[in-house]
Order: C-alpha cells, then sequence, then structure tokens
C-alpha cells in the first residue's frame, strides 16, 4: 500500500474534532508528505478516498536498479532477494524498511515465513510422524 491513514484531533471553531490525514513516503528520498483528506468525515470514507489515487510506484517506474541505487546497495543484491536465491539479512532489512516506510522488522518477518516455509516443505515426512506431547 503506498498510502497511509491517520486520525488526529484539530480544534475547529473552538470544538475538538477529528480529521482524516493520509501520508506516504516519497520515492527513492524518504520524506515523509503529509495531506488533509477532505470531506472525509468515517475510515471508511478515507480509506475509499486513498483507493482512488494514483500509485505512488507506478507513477515513478521503479526498478531494480533505482531501488538499489537509493538503498546504496549493489543491484545484485536486490536482484538475489527477489529470485529467493539470497536471504534478507538484517542490514538490507533496514534499508528496505527505511526505502518503503514499512519499518525493518516486516522485511525481517517476511524472510522467516520463507524459511519456515521451505523448512517445513523439506521436514514434511518427519513433522507428520512427530507425536504431539500430551502435559499431564
Amino acid at each position: 500500500m503506498d498510502y497511509r491513514i491517520i486520525k488526529k484531533p484539530v480544534i475547529s471553531k473552538g470544538k475538538k474534532v477529528h480529521r482524516y490525514y493520509y501520508y506516504f513516503y516519497e520515492p527513492g528520498t524518504g520524506k515523509k508528505i503529509q495531506k488533509v483528506c477532505k470531506e472525509c468525515k468515517t475510515q471508511a470514507e478515507a480509506n475509499a478516498f486513498i483507493s482512488n489515487l494514483p500509485s505512488l510506484y507506478e507513477k515513478e517506474k521503479v526498478t531494480v536498479a533505482k531501488i538499489a541505487e537509493f538503498m546504496f546497495v549493489p543491484a545484485a543484491r536486490i536482484n538475489a532477494i527477489i529470485k529467493g536465491t539470497r536471504a534478507i539479512t538484517a542490514d538490507t532489512a533496514l534499508r528496505l524498511g527505511k526505502y518503503f516506510g514499512t519499518g525493518p522488522e516486516f522485511w525481517l518477518n517476511l524472510q522467516a515465513n520463507y524459511d519456515l516455509c521451505l523448512a517445513e516443505k523439506e521436514a514434511e515426512k518427519d513433522l507428520k510422524r512427530i507425536q504431539v506431547y500430551a502435559f499431564a
């Protein structure tokens, strides 16, 4: 998802009201841009509003080379991750998190889930034979 929604309390005409804002991280620079979601009174309206906004990454035509350049890593590293021949390290997770505005935990969890799926397929026969330990 390119855009995110936040709800903030503001004072309008002496009354406390809530306004919806959407924000995004500029591709390439990582700068946070925040704008008011005009006419949005509910979370559903705000979601509908941002779903009609153009994708930031389609407009930018993000390529592996551009991602690698902005993250200060070789393009071969990004290509290998995409192909599944290289794992996402803590360093790469930090860089991906910063670039895409997600945080490094997202990328490390993605890698951990991928590793678990591979391990499960590899150990499938043994796992079926293991009996659950019954606590007394």
